[in-house]
């Protein structure tokens, strides 16, 4: 893996980074990419676990600095809910799953969402795909639990924001 380009002595942040406030930064530039993954420029969008509705622009960027005339963000540059984005050093997990054996003939998985203060996320939608391309839907409950996975066989299971639900509840706002 390269190393991240840095402007004005931070890191540039990539779609998959993180922000203050538990979010995860979901779109980037479709022109310039890092490691095959989008940069991003103010106007892309994070999620945000503690703010409603859950989904904020990049407010700000290197004046100095574009890409197809949009300012590229760095690390601590705020998003329109307040949260500074954080550029991540490696591959990071939000989420810790759990699992255990159903009735002892299987397994029963579910992810917990958490913010960066160990903090429950409800109320998240989130897209759970697992390896053999099943996607099962759903929002967080108060303790930040997604629905369970129950399989006879352990299973790939990778979780993200419901992109779907979140831009359909956020146009409507």
């Amino acid at each position: 893996m390269n190393m991240r380009t840095n402007i004005n002595g931070k890191s540039q942040i990539v779609v998959g980074d993180l922000t203050t406030h538990g979010g995860v930064v979901i779109s980037g530039s479709p022109f310039h990419t890092w490691n095959d993954i989008p940069i991003v420029r103010v106007g892309d969008l994070v999620t945000c676990p503690k703010c409603s509705p859950h989904i904020f622009k990049i407010a700000q960027g290197v004046t100095t600095f574009t890409d197809n005339e949009l300012q590229v963000a760095t690390e601590d540059h705020l998003t329109t809910c307040g949260a500074k984005l954080i550029a991540r050093a490696a591959p990071a997990s939000l989420v810790i799953a759990h699992t255990a054996f159903a009735s002892g003939s299987g397994y029963d998985e579910q992810f917990i969402l958490h913010d960066l203060d160990g903090n429950p996320i409800p109320d998240m939608p989130y897209k759970i795909t697992t390896a053999d391309g099943a996607v099962i839907r759903g929002i967080t409950d108060i303790n930040g639990r997604t629905d369970r996975v129950i399989s006879a066989e352990t299973l790939g299971l990778s979780i993200e924001p419901d992109m779907d639900h979140l831009l359909t509840s956020h146009s409507e706002d």
